[in-house]
């Protein structure tokens, strides 16, 4: 009976493990593709360019919906607020008319980044999900 119920724990575990791995792989993909738009996004406000930044920020908004969500399921409030507000930035890039206010509305998206990264990161290495 003892060891039966060590196996079960055990093996919950171990498919525990898995599991969080996969969640964390589809996750990632999102991370990176966020992280690439907001670099491409600075570039861009640097160069006055509107069209990248309206580009560069609609990628986010997308990204930052996936995270969203992806934070929703874990249970994550507080990932969920950075998510939102980090989105609603990137929309405000979107919906600016001239590159000066795309450059301030982008300003406000690295601060939810920043937030979220100091619960939910150590390095490159996840925490707290």
């Amino acid at each position: 009976m003892r060891l039966t119920t060590i196996f079960v724990i055990v093996s919950a575990l171990f498919v525990g493990g898995l599991l969080a791995q996969d969640d964390l792989a589809q996750y990632q993909p999102h991370m990176k593709a966020a992280a690439a738009a907001s670099g491409a996004l600075r570039q861009a406000a640097a160069a006055k360019d509107a069209a990248a930044m309206t580009t560069n920020a609609g990628n986010m908004v997308t990204e930052f919906t996936w995270i969203g969500t992806f934070f929703q399921g874990k249970g994550k409030d507080d990932g969920v607020k950075f998510a939102a507000a980090a989105k609603a930035a990137a929309q405000a890039v979107v919906d600016a008319k001239t590159p000066d206010d795309q450059a301030a509305a982008a300003a406000k998206i690295a601060p939810n980044c920043g937030a979220c990264h100091a619960v939910y990161r150590a390095g490159s290495a996840f925490k707290g999900m």
